[in-house]
């Protein structure tokens, strides 16, 4: 398995994200960002750039959809 280059720590995250298999990749970046500790992954599996604070809020705020749930 390939050695994927460390990204720089920055003010949200000094954690490093996780390397991927790479069949793994097209499914997480279909995700999106779940944190500011997240990444965007390349191909092969390595982590390309981080998340930003901002891609992160945004999956966050996802509408909900359905009625509440009724309780007893």
């Amino acid at each position: 398995m390939k050695i994927c280059p460390r990204l720089p720590p920055t003010p949200d995250s000094n954690l490093q994200p996780l390397q991927l298999k790479p069949e793994q990749v097209q499914r997480k970046n279909a995700m999106g960002c779940l944190s500011s500790a997240d990444a965007i992954y390349g191909p092969d599996g390595c982590p390309l750039r981080r998340c930003t604070n901002t891609e992160s809020l945004r999956r966050i705020q996802l509408p909900l959809t359905g009625p509440a749930p009724v309780g007893p």
